[in-house]
């Protein structure tokens, strides 16, 4: 696509240089949202002792946490609205990238900081669970 984009461009290298700056954008988001949604499910999983239920488990974890968002910005104020997407792991990765590649799909107002340190909070907190747990089943 990258490739596609830079050749089919009929301003230059400045074309080409635009093209390339939104791959990286685009490599970085799914490098943010590989590494959140993998902590997350690697814990997960490692808490189940077969693989269906792991399986079932990791899509619970990421489903369930949507009525939950929906119920809680129906019911709370514009504060409550923009910091309370950051219990679903898919609208914290979209908050992360709002504030850091400054692209407005949905609001945070003011929390952008919040997402980055939370989700890197939740990385941090997933890993040292996960080390946790293989070091009690080693024991």
């Amino acid at each position: 696509m990258f490739l596609g984009g830079a050749f089919s461009r009929t301003d230059g290298l400045t074309g080409s240089w635009v093209e390339f700056t939104d791959f990286a954008v685009g490599v970085a988001y799914a490098a943010i949202a590989a590494v959140v949604f993998s902590a997350i499910g690697i814990l997960v999983a490692s808490l189940s002792g077969r693989r269906a239920v792991a399986a079932a488990a990791i899509v619970a974890t990421f489903l369930v946490t949507v009525p939950v968002v929906g119920v809680l910005e129906a019911l709370g104020s514009d504060t409550t609205r923009h910091i309370v997407p950051v219990i679903n792991p898919v609208t914290l990765v979209e908050g992360v990238k709002v504030w850091v590649f400054q692209v407005n799909t949905f609001q945070i107002g003011d929390f952008g900081p919040a997402y980055v340190g939370i989700a890197c909070g939740v990385v941090a907190a997933c890993i040292a669970l996960l080390l946790v747990r293989y070091r009690k089943v080693a024991a």
